[in-house]
């Protein structure tokens, strides 16, 4: 009550204060001193957001624009103070009410010469562009020129309020190549580095930054200025230009430069050690962007050298004792692009024990999802007794949320099965991973129907393993040959056809039992099919492999039921870069048997 008794009070006071600023019977100075008075009120904490509601209404509004408009510098300036402070809102309906109002007069002020009557401009102007409508008026009314000139300017007042203008513009994606049209990407990133005096003015100019190295032209013209080492060295530092939150705001650019369709102009030893002290930081987002950043830099030689050579596997694996699946499904995409490098980087990997890692990836992604932890539904009481449709509508807003958790968990699996598979091509990456017992978690992930990406790199997993007798023998008392001959019966991707091919050719390889259990399944007749289907080169080269497996009499006649001649004389015309020359000699080697 004492609360709103108080606001009614101000509210009447800041009444007769407009009617005492509008009285040109006053003096100037007492006209300007209850302007004044109405702007402390407005700042105030305790009623400054009744304040503002109260002073956007379109009649006071008005009896701003008649100061700011008038003749009067006093008063101009303090009106300006006041729209100043009626703005500094995250309402946005406030901001909306003096747009409409006031958007084309306070553009048109911008051209004064005085810069103090500027700065005040501006600073509304920084508040107001947040709301859409109005930073579409305010950029059609030809603002963005002038703000760009006022980067340059020697009043800091000015220069803060112009260069926090344009880190809320770049936010919107089409104004990004306005900003850079105009030229105000060099005055920008210049401001990245002002002296520590300016050091909010540095902060707005990285966010500025930030957003406009969301756009791959941008990121290559600040490449090609030399930018990034600048930024690098900047990052580096350990005094108080760089505190947490403009090492976050560097580590978000070297993140987004991570989408450069080349990453190889980016110097590894400035990029990573930037992006380590981000996966470090408390902060799980924090954590998401850098892990994400890096697997997209991983792509590149260079940089998954620099990670090897700087400890960086062993830092990521330690990470997995966070149960976050975000932080889980970024760690497993680094791990693959790793993966996919040269054999010394492979067996780095297995050497600081990527194959544990993978398989307590595994056992915490089947685990029971903690859905308290993603979503908590509040307690509602049910007074009526009845059905609470509420609590109905909270529980299915739950149910979507575990299904997001369980789907990220899936993705988590299969780029970790995807690692996995580049690992088990060395025979004995592949033994130490089945007498960890990965086997089963493979079969389990074999056997998702919903998750042709997953059987398919599981399958490939598996074919690796059946090189080994020892190893393929356990698989097929596990029913593996049952599983892979259903695959090829039901699925209807051809990468899964190819990594189920093989495997069966790397089962019926050891027994002559294994390959008659494979044939009785109905495999042949799957695989005949799919080649109908005219699958891609590498698909095509697993399966006539496999087929060319098969020489019992039976396996044979059900081939040449199946209509099997044209469709590899097809196959061996292919010319394919990588599989050409092999799929040409399968070809051939099936047509002799």
């Amino acid at each position: 009550m004492g609360g709103g008794a108080s606001s009614e009070k101000a509210i009447e006071r800041v009444t007769i204060l407009l009617a005492d600023a509008n009285n040109e019977a006053h003096k100037s100075s007492v006209r300007a001193k209850a302007l004044g008075t109405i702007c402390r009120l407005t700042m105030s904490q305790r009623i400054g957001r009744e304040m503002q509601r109260y002073l956007a209404t379109p009649r006071n509004l008005d009896v701003l624009k008649n100061f700011i408009l008038g003749d009067n510098p006093e008063l101009v300036m303090e009106a300006l103070q006041v729209l100043a402070c009626v703005s500094n809102t995250n309402n946005v309906d406030i901001k909306h009410q003096i747009g409409q109002r006031l958007c084309t007069e306070l553009v048109e002020l911008m051209d004064v010469v005085d810069p103090r009557v500027t700065a005040r401009v501006v600073h509304t102007i920084a508040n107001l562009v947040t709301e859409e409508a109005n930073q579409t008026s305010i950029v059609a009314k030809g603002a963005v020129p002038v703000l760009i000139d006022f980067l340059g300017s020697t009043c800091d007042e000015l220069l803060f309020h112009a260069v926090r203008a344009m880190a809320e513009m770049t936010q919107t994606k089409s104004l990004r190549a306005k900003v850079h049209g105009e030229g105000g990407l060099l005055p920008l990133v210049a401001l990245c580095f002002v002296g520590n005096m300016y050091g909010l003015v540095r902060y707005h100019a990285l966010r500025a930054v930030a957003n406009l190295s969301k756009e791959e032209p941008l990121r290559q013209e600040i490449i090609g200025h030399g930018v990034l080492s600048r930024l690098s060295s900047l990052a580096r530092r350990e005094d108080a230009m760089v505190d947490p939150i403009v090492e976050s705001l560097l580590a978000s650019i070297f993140s987004n430069f991570s989408l450069c369709e080349d990453t190889s102009h980016i110097a590894s030893h400035e990029v990573v050690p930037i992006l380590y002290k981000l996966i470090c930081s408390d902060s799980v987002d924090n954590v998401v962007e850098g892990l994400w950043a890096l697997a997209n830099y991983c792509k590149e030689d260079r940089k998954r050298r620099e990670v090897i050579e700087t400890d960086g596997v062993k830092l990521l694996l330690n990470l997995l004792k966070v149960k976050e699946v975000q932080i889980w499904f970024e760690i497993a995409r680094i791990l693959l692009n790793i993966a996919t490098g040269s054999t010394g980087e492979k067996k780095h990997l297995i050497r600081e024990g990527t194959l544990e890692a993978i398989l307590a990836i595994y056992g915490y992604c089947t685990e029971e999802a903690p859905t308290e932890r993603v979503y908590q539904a509040p307690q509602l009481s049910n007074k009526r007794g009845g059905d609470n449709p509420e609590q109905e509508m909270l529980t299915s807003g739950l149910t979507e949320m575990e299904d997001v958790e369980q789907s990220a968990r899936f993705m988590t699996m299969t780029v970790a099965t995807h690692a996995l598979k580049h690992l088990t091509a060395f025979p004995f990456a592949a033994k130490q991973f089945m007498d960890l017992g990965g086997d089963k978690p493979l079969m389990s992930l074999l056997r998702m129907e919903f998750n042709a990406e997953g059987q398919q790199h599981s399958a490939s997993v598996l074919g690796n393993i059946a090189e080994s007798e020892e190893a393929c023998q356990k698989l097929v008392y596990d029913g593996i040959i049952e599983t892979l001959v259903d695959l090829l019966k039901l699925s209807q991707s051809p990468g899964v056809h190819q990594e189920a091919a093989y495997a069966l050719a790397n089962i019926c390889q050891h027994s002559e039992e294994y390959e008659k259990t494979i044939t009785e399944g109905g495999a042949v007749a799957a695989l005949v099919s799919a080649l109908e289907k005219d699958v891609p080169p590498g698909a095509a080269y697993n399966i006539i492999r496999c087929l060319s497996k098969f020489l019992t009499p039976q396996a044979k006649y059900e081939m040449l039921k199946g209509g099997i001649v044209p469709l590899v004389v097809k196959y061996t015309v292919v010319k394919d870069a990588v599989v050409g020359k092999r799929l040409k000699h399968v070809c051939t080697e099936l047509l002799k048997n």
